[in-house]
């Protein structure tokens, strides 16, 4: 499985989390502070997802790897 297809059903699996997470907070079901701490972890781990799969399609569409490449490295 490649490196794309594994970020991609981890950004699903954050989408799935979070949603189920604001539908709790919704239906005000189960414990509060658990409502919370179940929407803070999706939208984390989508967070996360979307930095690393904007960093691969930065390099896919530019050639650029990573943040740190758009740098001018300084002369010694």
């Amino acid at each position: 499985m490649s490196p794309l297809t594994i970020k991609a059903l981890i950004l699903a699996a954050g989408v799935i989390i979070m949603a189920v997470g604001f539908t709790l907070y919704h239906f005000r079901v189960g414990n509060k502070d658990g409502r919370y701490i179940l929407i803070a972890i999706g939208v984390s781990i989508t967070v996360f997802t979307l930095v690393h799969l904007s960093t691969d399609i930065g390099t896919a569409l530019f050639g650029v790897e990573g943040v740190n490449a758009r740098m001018p490295k300084p002369n010694p």
